[in-house]
């Protein structure tokens, strides 16, 4: 039995993966019942046992990956100039739900705003294969300044973007 710590300092039980597969089989074949093992474990609640059955469906345990926001900004920026979809996003960083993109999009849209607006604009004036090209080369050097910004930001601790709002100095 591994002994963890919550946010609020608290501490709780995490039984093994195998220790709970032998649980739910035994539930299921009816050696044991609900009650029996919540006392045994010291189970507080049903759902506990039902997010095991679901771990046993899956066949591990759910997993958090950390996506940096540079990478959600440059993924973003990506759908809103039509490159990627949001599905293929998903399918990239091997990510279990759409809604999490979708969430990031609401997020970091204003980072993007002015970019996409010149882009978009560019993008209806244009309708032969000659500016089509110049549009997509337009689009990669957009990403790729903004990946050198939010490099420089990470690496210099020193925030460069334009905060909007602010008043610019008279001189």
């Amino acid at each position: 039995m591994l002994i963890c710590m919550d946010k609020k300092r608290k501490k709780y039980e995490v039984l093994p993966f195998a220790l709970k597969r032998k649980v739910i089989e035994d539930l299921d074949a009816g050696i044991l019942t609900r009650s029996k093992v919540m006392e045994m474990y010291n189970i507080k609640s049903d759902t506990t046992l039902s997010n095991w059955r679901k771990q046993l469906k899956r066949g591990k345990k759910k997993t958090y990956r950390y996506i940096s926001p540079e990478t959600k900004i440059k993924k973003v920026n990506e759908i809103l100039l039509g490159l990627k979809t949001e599905e293929q996003v998903q399918k990239e960083l091997d990510l279990t739900s759409i809604y999490s993109i979708k969430q990031w999009i609401e997020k970091y849209r204003h980072t993007s705003q002015q970019t996409n607006e010149t882009v978009v604009m560019a993008d209806n004036n244009s309708s032969d294969k000659e500016n089509s090209d110049e549009l997509q080369q337009a689009r990669l050097k957009i990403l790729a300044l903004e990946s050198l910004i939010s490099t420089a930001e990470k690496e210099l601790n020193y925030p460069i973007r334009k905060k909007y709002g602010t008043k610019q100095l008279k001189k």
